[in-house]
């Protein structure tokens, strides 16, 4: 995966098109107990799930069309909070970029 639109020692021989992962947390105020409140209460161990999660579902959309890599990668995460009766913690993230299928440059006939 790349930030870029190219991907150094790689040609670009097939675009396949925009792919995408998304993954959603939400975590109630009121949730105790050991593994999810230690993990979920913590902002950044949210976001580091979001992301992480939402980037194997973007490889895994990538692979299903036929891609072996993805180019112009942007990930955005969203971090809300609710109060009152409806006290929630929520974290989402979403990866975006565009399905190639790449070779070496070295395996490119002139």
């Amino acid at each position: 995966m790349s930030t870029t639109s190219e991907i150094a020692g790689y040609e670009v021989q097939e675009n396949l098109g925009v792919v995408y992962g998304t993954c959603s947390t939400v975590n109630k105020q009121g949730d105790k107990g050991g593994v999810k409140k230690s993990i979920w209460n913590k902002q950044d161990a949210r976001m580091d799930y979001a992301v992480g999660e939402a980037m194997n579902r973007l490889s895994v959309n990538a692979c299903a069309v036929g891609a072996n890599a993805v180019g112009g990668l942007t990930v955005a995460v969203n971090e809300s909070e609710g109060s009152g009766v409806a006290s929630f913690r929520s974290t989402g993230a979403v990866a975006l970029g565009t399905a190639v299928r790449v070779v070496e440059s070295s395996d490119v006939e002139a």
